[in-house]
């Protein structure tokens, strides 16, 4: 059986970036969304590029998504709000080290994904908030980048899976809380 995969937009304007989506697939279609400024996100989306336009992931924009697996960043992607991604149990698939314009992961962006196993960091990051990694349990690896300066409270508190984590010498804040409950903290 063959399906056309559609996109569900806050525009209905095509863009030339746009036209490789309109692709035919064998089988299982993926849940796929095309997130634009003010875009209402369905509940049920499973995979997300975020438009080149949207310089900020907004506060709470995927709060919820359970069986969201997968989020594409572009470079010019400046922040993640609060909360953006909380609670997106199925989240495993980030690549943030290619959103090479990110400088801050707001509080709560990812809290609770429960699914993420590694993190890279792009080089431009400068502030990780508090409990922004938080609760991530599956979470095993992450690399912090040089010039990342402030981790903030709990930020990767209740990461039961993190043994281990180098903190750059760029950093000059750094809570106490940042690692509570993470396995190698008191070691």
């Amino acid at each position: 059986m063959f399906f056309k995969r559609t996109k569900v937009s806050a525009e209905d304007e095509e863009d030339e970036e746009d036209e490789e989506d309109d692709k035919v697939y064998d089988g299982d279609v993926p849940s796929f969304f095309l997130y634009r400024p003010g875009a209402r996100v369905p509940k049920t989306v499973t995979r997300v590029r975020i438009h080149r336009s949207v310089a900020n992931v907004p506060d709470m924009a995927f709060v919820g998504c359970a069986k969201l697996y997968e989020v594409e960043l572009h470079p010019g992607i400046e922040g993640i709000g609060r909360q953006a991604f909380w609670n997106c149990v199925s989240l495993s698939r980030i690549n943030l080290v290619d959103a090479t314009g990110l400088r801050i992961i707001s509080a709560m962006a990812f809290q609770y994904c429960t699914s993420l196993r590694r993190i890279r960091m792009p080089p431009s990051i400068e502030v990780i908030e508090c409990l922004a990694f938080g609760g991530c349990k599956s979470l095993r690896t992450v690399r912090l980048n040089d010039g990342l300066r402030i981790i903030e409270g709990k930020a990767f508190a209740g990461c039961s899976s993190l043994s281990r984590i180098d903190i750059p010498s760029s950093v000059i804040a750094m809570d106490k809380d940042a690692f509570l409950d993470c396995p190698f903290v008191g070691r």
